[in-house]
C-alpha cells in the first residue's frame, strides 16, 4: 500500500512570500501553518493556500 503526498505552496499575506513543502495531510497542515506551529512560518501569517 503506498501513502499519497500533496506538494502545497503556501502565500504570505504578510510578507509577500512563498513557502513550499509537502504533507500526507494538508488541510491539517495549513490549520497548523496558520495557528503558528511550523518554525517556518510562524512569523508569516496569515498563510493562503493556492
Amino acid at each position: 500500500m503506498s501513502s499519497s503526498f500533496y506538494v502545497y505552496i503556501l502565500y504570505s499575506l504578510k510578507n509577500k512570500s512563498f513557502y513550499i513543502n509537502f504533507s500526507s495531510d494538508l488541510e491539517n497542515r495549513s490549520i497548523q501553518h496558520n495557528k503558528g506551529l511550523s518554525d517556518a512560518t510562524k512569523d508569516s501569517k496569515p498563510l493562503k493556500l493556492i
